[in-house]
């Protein structure tokens, strides 16, 4: 049997899915790499704003993990897509993959692990 960790419904203030997309060209050069969010979706009551500065202020993060990923594999992109569940405290107890386009699966662990890391 599957085990599943659950989130109190009273602790969820929101479920957010976020589209970061990751251009590189033909490099593995850090500075032509580019990762950028898209306007995140929000099932919660949680202001769309708040999350859109969170996500704007840890892009960093989601960069370093794009640019590890291109010094293996110099051309790489794609769009990668995170659910994400905010807690009442402000932190990420649960994000997950949604849907990337990357084709890799190193680049996409490192990017859930970095979110869980926000606050």
């Amino acid at each position: 049997m599957m085990r599943r960790s659950l989130v109190p419904i009273a602790a969820v203030v929101a479920l957010a899915a976020a589209l970061i997309t990751c251009t590189g060209l033909l490099s593995a050069d850090p500075a032509e790499a580019l990762v950028t969010a898209g306007r995140p979706l929000v099932n919660g009551s949680m202001p769309r704003e708040l999350i859109e500065r969170v996500v704007a202020r840890h892009l960093d993060h989601v960069q370093r993990c794009y640019e590890k990923g291109l010094a293996r594999k110099p051309g790489m992109a794609g769009r990668v897509t995170i659910k994400l569940v905010i807690s009442a405290a402000g932190t990420v107890p649960t994000a997950t993959v949604q849907d990337s386009t990357v084709s890799d699966e190193r680049v996409e662990r490192c990017i859930v692990a970095a979110v869980m890391r926000w606050r």
